[in-house]
């Protein structure tokens, strides 16, 4: 399925919300391009709607190191962000 997400947060706009819920997803590991906008924003708004942010850190990036680190450090304090290796192997 391909979800077109029109804003910075997968939230927004489209029925991923609702599709989590439906399925009873509660957990979202969160990967892409521009962590400074997209996935930083995805993964406040999903905090903010009852989810349980995960960042695959390993699988995040950004146009240069600066906008790759300062959000990886931000969200470091509010959720999970870890290799994307040991993210799999606590799910197995």
């Amino acid at each position: 399925m391909l979800l077109e997400k029109p804003t910075a947060s997968i939230f927004i706009w489209t029925y991923f919300e609702q599709m989590m819920k439906n399925r009873n997803i509660k957990t979202l590991i969160f990967t892409g391009i521009a962590t400074e906008i997209g996935v930083e924003s995805s993964a406040r708004d999903a905090a903010n709607r009852g989810f349980y942010p995960v960042i695959a850190e390993d699988c995040v990036s950004s146009m240069d190191r600066e906008s790759h680190e300062r959000p990886l450090q931000n969200m470091k304090k509010m959720f999970i962000c870890e290799n994307s290796r040991k993210i799999i192997e606590n799910i197995v």
